[in-house]
This record gives structure tokens, sequence and C-alpha cells, in this order.
């Protein structure tokens, strides 16, 4: 019974642990206000600490072979940093201001790090014994504890004499009933696995798994996300000191309120997105759409009217707790994703060993984030000093810490934006992903797609950025509806879509509308950089006779780059016009992507038309007889079809490949014509002639 309330606790003990953290900073600043005048010194005092502890859990010498040799680098600069904050606030602080409650203040928060840090190390000692002796222990730790902040607190006030705050009998319910939620998330916590000595942990050391590009991206999208988190909530939590006061107690209940309430739509809106959205959108749109929303809730948070009062705090709360859900709902499951990843790169690696490396990644973000905060809290406890009676300084204070917890935040949203656009892994592949780990536990290898999903999720293979990138504009600007996707059948692997052209317009309708990622054919000269200024100056010179010659030419070089790496990032597939050579390599090129489970797309009109469709060339019909022949699968070809006028993609049923029938090319271009046509609405003639190439 132990061992299920505990697995069922588990996800939950570190959200405990850091609620008690923050809170522990609103009472650090509040008795900070107390004893020194300065509620800014306090919170910086507190965030030491909590950096030190931070610092110690990653540069260790059980954690440090996991750090990349980058970190551990950076490792030397966050030392000598905390050094210098804390010689700042220990002693300097202290002797310019030259009173007594000064240090009283100090021992009780340094007690206080003391107290999670001994509790910390008695829970490790007796996680394997009974739970009572256990508890007992922990509670017999944390009772002295308390025990000595009292008589503290009674010795100075013998000394020092100053008015007893009516808040003081708050701060004491508040730091017991911390206490106890500590006391209760170590008495739950789980031993701590052993490390493993075999070779799967030595491929998690040092900067292995960031050979792993897929895990590289991940990795970074993941710290700067935690960063950008920890940095505003870390931060609101001293803002709110600056808020009009109206008690400790009123205080504190609001900021627990807020928590609670993120904490609650977070895990609402999880669990409704992993059911119902993830499977209908691509990862990377809905950890930008968390992003963004998470910005857009904390600037409303720090600038809003109504951010004082309790609906005003419990509505914020509520949509950054939607926002982070969908940050880490994408987090979670990429996460799990990332371990079948590593292995494609680095090799068989254990839950254990891949858990402590993701943890200590982490812990960095952590630590990044509090020293930042630490010295802007030091700079500005220094600047403040004697300041805070004065109504007019802390207005410019408040304003400050305003733009500093939205510049800094934003930052790093900026950041995990970038690496999200970056990320390969999107719902294409990670469905590649799990196929492939299926076909792993039924014990059978799909050489192919393992190479696919090596090469673009190891590699650096190009990948599809400018498209995601592009595709919120070209929808705005090309407004169209899919009608018909419920024909397509994709189970039993890659298809192929055969579409009208339309010009440039059926091309863009197609890759940006279509609910089935596609590898378009292009021509082969649209994607040589030596070649595609030849093949497109006689368009430019046609469309744009009025820019003079030299104005076009230079157009023409600018626009080549960027529209290569636009069709680069649709992963396209190289048509080789004019010898035997080249149509043989583009036939056994889309043959490759079906075998990886591409899907292809191909415009075989023989020209271009307003509305309905143009007779077909019929060598694409090569594909299914080719790929019959590598893998002894049938595949199936789907008309497409997409009206400028209508504003419509259509997709109609499809036809499966016959290599018993001797007529096939003839069936499948003949049935592909109709369906199209049929789809368009326009009459097809009884015998449609086809040029077969």
């Amino acid at each position: 019974m132990l061992a299920t309330l505990r697995a069922r606790l588990t996800p939950w003990l570190g959200l405990v642990r850091r609620a008690v953290d923050l809170l522990g900073l609103f009472c650090a600043m509040f008795l900070s206000d107390l004893l020194v005048q300065n509620m800014l010194f306090g919170g910086a005092v507190y965030i030491t600490g909590e950096v030190w502890v931070t610092y110690a859990r990653i540069f260790n010498k059980r954690t440090l072979s996991l750090l990349p040799s980058g970190i551990r680098a950076q490792g030397l600069l966050v030392f000598i940093l905390a050094a210098a904050m804390t010689v700042a606030l220990v002693f300097l602080f202290p002797y310019i201001q030259s009173k007594p409650t000064c240090l009283l203040l100090t021992l009780f928060l340094v007690g206080g790090l003391l107290q999670q840090i001994v509790a910390d190390w008695l829970a490790k000692k007796h996680a394997s014994g009974a739970l009572r002796r256990r508890a007992w222990i922990l509670a017999a730790c944390h009772a002295a504890f308390l025990a000595a902040y009292v008589a503290l607190f009674w010795l100075n006030r013998q000394v020092v004499v100053y008015p007893f705050p009516r808040d003081i009998g708050a701060l004491y319910a508040v730091v017991v009933g911390l206490t106890l939620l500590l006391l209760g998330s170590q008495c739950l916590e789980p031993a701590e696995e052993a490390p493993t000595a075999d070779a799967s942990a030595e491929a998690l050391a040092g900067d292995a798994l960031l050979q792993v590009r897929s895990y590289r991206i991940y990795n970074k999208m993941t710290v700067n996300t935690a960063m950008a988190v920890n940095l505003s909530i870390t931060a609101f939590i001293c803002y709110m000191r600056f808020l009009p006061y109206s008690g400790f107690f009123a205080s504190t209940w609001l900021l627990v309120a807020w928590l609670a309430l993120i904490a609650l739509a977070t895990g609402g809106s999880y669990r409704l997105l992993s059911k119902r959205y993830l499977a209908r959108h691509d990862r990377p749109i809905v950890f930008l759409t968390g992003l963004l929303f998470w910005a857009a809730s904390m600037y409303g948070t720090l600038s809003a009217p109504w951010r004082s009062t309790l609906v005003g705090s419990l509505l914020n709360g509520g949509a950054m707790g939607v926002s982070l859900a969908c940050m880490l709902s994408i987090i979670l499951i990429q996460s799990h994703d990332m371990k079948t990843v590593i292995e494609l790169g680095a090799g068989k690696i254990d839950n254990g060993a891949y858990r402590r490396n993701t943890e200590v990644m982490l812990q960095w973000s952590m630590l990044v984030s509090y020293l930042l905060l630490l010295v802007m809290l030091c700079i500005a406890s220094f600047i403040m000093e004697g300041k805070f009676a004065h109504v007019e300084a802390m207005r410019e204070m408040r304003s400050v810490l305003q733009v500093m917890m939205l510049v800094l935040p934003m930052a790093f949203v900026i950041a995990a934006m970038i690496y999200a656009f970056l990320q390969p892994l999107d719902r294409n592949y990670a469905d590649k992903l799990k196929k492939y780990r299926r076909l792993q536990a039924e014990g059978r290898i799909d050489a192919p797609l393992e190479a696919r999903l090596r090469a673009i999720l190891v590699g650096n293979a190009p990948q599809r950025l400018a498209v995601v990138l592009l595709k919120p504009f070209l929808r705005r600007i090309f407004p169209a509806k899919v009608v018909g996707s419920e024909h397509v059948d994709l189970s039993g692997g890659g298809a192929v879509f055969i579409c009208n052209h339309l010009e440039i317009y059926g091309p863009i309708i197609s890759v940006i509308y279509s609910p089935f990622p596609v590898r378009p054919w292009v021509i082969g000269q649209m994607l040589d950089p030596g070649v595609i200024i030849e093949h497109m100056t006689p368009g430019a010179d046609k469309t744009l006779r009025l820019i003079p010659t030299r104005a076009r030419r230079w157009l023409v070089r600018r626009v080549v780059p960027i529209l290569i790496w636009i069709l680069d990032s649709t992963d396209p597939i190289a048509v080789h016009r004019g010898t035997l050579r080249g149509a043989i390599q583009t036939i056994q090129e889309s043959v490759e992507a079906l075998t990886y489970d591409d899907n292809v797309l191909i415009f075989p009109e023989q020209d271009y038309q307003s509305e309905g469709v143009a007779p077909l060339i019929a060598s694409f019909v090569q594909i299914g007889k080719s790929y019959y022949q590598r893998t002894g699968k049938r595949t199936t070809f789907y008309p497409m079809y997409i009206s400028r006028r209508q504003k419509r993609l259509y997709f109609g049923p499809g036809i499966t490949f016959d290599p018993d029938n001797e007529d096939e090319k003839d069936r499948i271009v003949n049935y592909l014509y109709t369906a199209m046509n049929q789809l368009a609405g326009v009459p097809v003639p009884a015998d449609p002639a086809q040029e077969r190439a």
C-alpha cells in the first residue's frame, strides 16, 4: 500500500518542494522587511542559498560526468559570480547597514537552508527503512530547527527592542505549514536508485548525447523553457512584495491560491491536450502556442490593474497553467521519444541513466535562472537601501522590476521558440518513431525506416524550417479548405498523391494544407543554384519587364538563395528531365521515400489549366511497379484536385497498384484522370488521350 501511495504521489513531490521554495522566498522577504527594512536583501540571501544548493547538486562526483564540457567550463564562472554575490550580501551589506538585526536575518535564512540540507540527508539515509521511524527522525529534526528559530528570535528581542509586528503570528503559522509540507514530501520520497556501471551509462557521459541532433535541440528547448518559467514565477513572488500591502496572511493566501491554480490548470489542461489536441496538431505549433500564451499571461500579471486582486490573480494563474500545460505536454512526450532517438544515435541506454541526465540539465537551468535573479536582487538591494520609506522610490523600483521580469524571461522564451522551430521531430517523424518502437517490440527490423530516422533525427539532414515558418502566413494569403481527406488510408505505409499544378498555386496549396506529410516532386533545375538563375530569368523578364534589366538580374540573384532554402525545406524529390538516367533516378528516389513510409506528391499534367485537369504524363506509374519489385508491397495512388475558384483542396478514393494486370499503367492513369476531373466537377471525355513517357 505504501509503495502504491508513493508511486501516485512521486510526480507531485517535486511540485510540493518547488512550492515550499517559493513560499519560503516570500517569507524571507517579509522577514527582511521586518528586521532590516529592506525586503530585497532577504530575497537575495534566500536565493543565494538556493544557488549553492543547486550548484552542489550539479557539480559533484556523481553528476559531473553527465555534464557537457561547455557547462563544466561555465561552472567556474558560476562559482565565481555566486561567491562574489555571497560576499556582498553576507559581509558588505551588513557593514554598510550597521544594524544588529541584519545578522539575525542572515542566521534565520542560513538556518532554513541548513534545515533542508540536514533533513534531505536524513531522508536519503533512512529511505529504505520503515516509514514510521523515518517520519519520527525527520519530525525531530524539523522540530529542533523550529525551536532554535524561536529561541534565537526571543534572545534577540531581549537585546534589540523593536515593535512587535501584528503579522508575526501568521509568519509562524506559514513557517510551520511549510515545514509540515517539507516533512511529508521527504517521508514519501522514494529511495534513490544506485547508478549503473554498464556501457549504457557511459553512453550518457559528457558530450555523447549532444551529438544526437534532435536531442541537442530538445535539450536546449527544454532548458530555455525551464529558465523562462522559473524566472517568471520566482520574479513575480519578489514583485508581489511591491504591490499594495494587505497583510502577510492575506498576501500569503493570495500567493497560495495563485500557485495552486497554476498547478490545477496545468494538470487539467495536460490531460485534455494529451487525449484530444496533440493527435491533430504538430508538436512545435502546440509548444509555440504555449510559449506565446505564457508570455502574454506574464505580461498581464505584471501590468494589469487588477493583478493584485484575488480574481485577477486567479485568472492569470489559470491562463499561465494552460500555457504551461502546452509546453509541458510536448516536453514530456518528446522526452519519451528522445530515449529512442538517443538509442538510434548513441546506442542502448537504461531509464535510470537517461532520467539522471535529464534531471541534471533541468537543475542547470534552475541554477542559471536563480543566478540571474540573484544578481538583479543583490544590485537592487544596495540601490534601494534606505529608500523603502519613499513612495516615489518604491514606484521606480517596481517599474524597474516589471521591465526586468518581462525582459529576462522573454529572452529565454524567444530562444526556446527558435529551438522549437528547429526540432525535426514533428508529427510525421513522431509517427515513424512510434512504428519503429512497435517493430522493435515485435522483434522485427525495418532497415530503411531506421536509416531514415537516423538521417533526420540524429544527423544533419535538411529540415522543414521554412515550411513551419511560412505556413501560418501563407494560409492567410491563400485560404483554402480540405475536403475528402477521410478517403486516404496510410496504415499500410506511404502513398503517392497525384495533383493538378495550377502553376505556383497548386504546389503552395498542397504543401501548406495537406493533412498528410508529403515530399513533392520538384524540377531538378530549381534545386541547383548554378542552373536555377537561368531557369528563372525568362519568367522574370516576362513578369518584371517594366524593371530595368540589371535590376531584374540583381533581384533574381537575391531571390534564388531564399527560394532554394524554401524548396529544400519541403524535403523534395528532384525531377531530372531529358535523360533516361535522370528519369530512373527520380523513380528510384520516390521508391526510396515510400520505403521510409514517406508520401510522394506529383504534378504530372502535360499543361497547366485554370480549372479541370490536363492529360497526365503516365511515367509516374512506374513507381508502383518498382516499389512492388523492391518490397513486395502494393502502393496506392490518390487523386487530389485544387480549385482556385472554390478555394478547395479535394481528395478522392485511391487506386492500388496491381502487379498482375498487364494494362496497369492505362488503368491507373485513366482512373486518376477521371477521378480528378470528377472532383473538379468537369465532364470527362469517354476516352481521354494520355501521353505516356
